[in-house]
């Protein structure tokens, strides 16, 4: 038989590592960034001055989030608090910061295509 609160507790550990990721890959982004900035200007990349600023903080603010929401589901799995208002904000907090950073990622893949002339 298979004991239900180790099994919430695996899936809390195991959404915790998903968050991790999230967080690291918003991290990775910023070290790629570093990596292609000189190709991006070889490529003319007109944007706006900010704008690559915007998109990495949007990207490490989704991570953070999905981290914030995690904690706040693992404090209430293991010791039954709830903080209700607390998870509506990371919920909504994640679905604008994903929603913005993919915007300017679907950006910067449109103006990185070549176009033909």
């Amino acid at each position: 038989m298979i004991d239900i609160g180790s099994l919430r507790f695996a899936i809390i550990v195991i959404g915790l590592l998903i968050s991790a990721i999230i967080a690291y890959y918003g991290v990775g982004v910023l070290i790629a960034y570093r990596k292609a900035s000189k190709e991006m200007l070889k490529a003319k990349m007109f944007l706006r001055p900010g704008f690559m600023t915007d998109t990495y903080t949007y990207s490490i603010s989704t991570g953070a989030f999905f981290v914030l929401h995690q904690a706040i589901r693992g404090l209430r799995e293991l010791g039954g608090i709830e903080i209700e208002w607390v998870r509506m904000f990371a919920e909504a907090g994640f679905v604008i910061s994903l929603l913005l950073m993919t915007r300017n990622w679907y950006t910067i893949t449109k103006e990185s295509v070549p176009r033909e002339q």
